[in-house]
C-alpha cells in the first residue's frame, strides 16, 4: 500500500487536511500525525479539543505520537514486531516438532533423569518450543534493517520542529495531491509500502 508522509510546519494543517480527506470520504487505512522531536518552547502541543472541527470517523482520527513508535519510520521497531510475529508461529511448531520427533522414533535420551514415559516427549516438545524461539530470534537478525535516506530525512524534519502526517492508502497518491496541496505542505514524501 502507498505510503505518503506530509511535512507541515503546524498541527492545525495536519487537521485542516484530516477533516478535508473525511469530507471527500478518502479511503484510508491509517492517518497518525507525529509531533515533532524539537525542544523547543515555543512549539503548542497538538489538542483536537482546541479545534472547532473534531474528527470522528477511526481512520482519521488523529493522535499526536512520536516517530520511534512508528512502525514504517523506525526499522528496529518493525524488526521487533516481526521477531514477535514469527515467534508467535514457529514456537508451536517446534513444540509439535519435537513430540512428534520424540514418538516417531522411540529415542530415550532422557531416560537418565527418571522421567518416565511421559517425561521424554515433553523435555523434547519444551527443545523444539527453544528451538522455534531461537530460529524466529536468528531469522530477524539476519535481515538488516536500514533506514533509507526518505526515513533519515524525516527524521531531520522531525529534529527541525516539524510535524509528520502519515497517510497511508489503498490508491496511488497522486489522488491525493491536490488536497494535500492546499494546506501549503512543506514537503510530501512517498514512502514504497513497507
Amino acid at each position: 500500500m502507498p505510503i505518503c508522509v506530509v511535512v507541515l510546519s503546524e498541527s492545525q494543517s495536519a487537521l485542516e487536511l484530516a477533516e478535508k480527506l473525511r469530507e471527500k470520504a478518502f479511503p484510508l487505512k491509517t492517518c497518525e500525525l507525529i509531533q515533532p522531536n524539537s525542544t523547543n518552547k515555543e512549539m503548542q502541543p497538538f489538542s483536537q479539543t482546541d479545534t472547532s472541527s473534531k474528527i470522528h470517523n477511526d481512520s482519521y482520527s488523529l493522535q499526536s505520537i512520536g516517530i520511534d513508535s512508528v512502525k514504517s519510520l523506525n526499522p528496529k521497531l518493525a524488526k521487533k514486531i516481526r521477531q514477535r510475529y514469527m515467534a508467535f508461529w514457529l514456537m508451536p511448531f517446534g513444540l509439535l516438532a519435537g513430540l512428534t520427533f520424540s514418538k516417531m522414533t522411540g529415542l530415550n535420551t532422557f531416560s537418565n533423569i527418571g522421567l518416565g514415559s511421559i517425561g521424554q516427549p515433553l523435555i523434547s516438545g519444551l527443545l523444539g518450543l527453544l528451538s522455534g524461539l531461537i530460529g524466529s530470534v536468528v531469522a530477524t537478525a539476519s535481515v538488516n534493517p536500514e533506514e533509507s535516506i526518505d526515513i533519515s530525512r524525516l527524521k531531520k524534519q522531525s529534529n527541525d520542529g516539524r510535524w509528520l502526517l502519515i497517510l497511508e492508502t489503498q490508491y496511488e497518491i497522486d489522488s491525493l495531491k491536490k488536497l494535500i496541496n492546499e494546506v501549503n505542505p512543506i514537503e510530501i514524501v512517498k514512502l514504497d509500502s513497507l
